[in-house]
């Protein structure tokens, strides 16, 4: 299955994404959606129903890009470590982002992300 072009540069996944601090499960889902960033690369949208919160804490800081809206930063706790600023969430979106108001975005100098397409080869 093609990446199909939902809105604002964001195309769907066809596959699996996982999210990973140390050995520890923050994130599993087959429904994510990607878009890509000059800087950072790809950066995987995963549905709030897939993203472990018992690890994850907010943190009272916003961050503003004006491409994507106002994100709220998290940061995890957990096999005895933590690390600010692993998770972004789409808190205020920008317009053509507003369906993923309910989506995470991980950073991955932080966590381990493994993406494995429908295809089976992994990224």
């Amino acid at each position: 299955m093609a990446a199909t072009d939902i809105q604002g540069g964001v195309r769907t996944f066809d596959g699996s994404v996982h999210v990973r601090f140390l050995d520890t499960m923050l994130a599993s889902t087959n429904g994510a959606a990607v878009m890509e960033d000059a800087e950072k690369g790809p950066l995987y949208l995963i549905p709030f129903d897939d993203v472990y919160f018992d690890y994850l804490s907010r943190t009272d800081a916003m961050v503003d890009y004006p491409a994507r809206g106002r994100m709220g930063v998290w940061r995890v706790s957990a096999a005895g470590r933590a690390e600010d600023a692993v998770m972004w969430t789409l808190d205020e979106p920008a317009p053509d982002l507003a369906r993923f108001g309910r989506c995470a975005i991980f950073d991955g100098t932080k966590v381990a992300i493994e993406v494995v397409p429908a295809d089976g080869t992994v990224v």
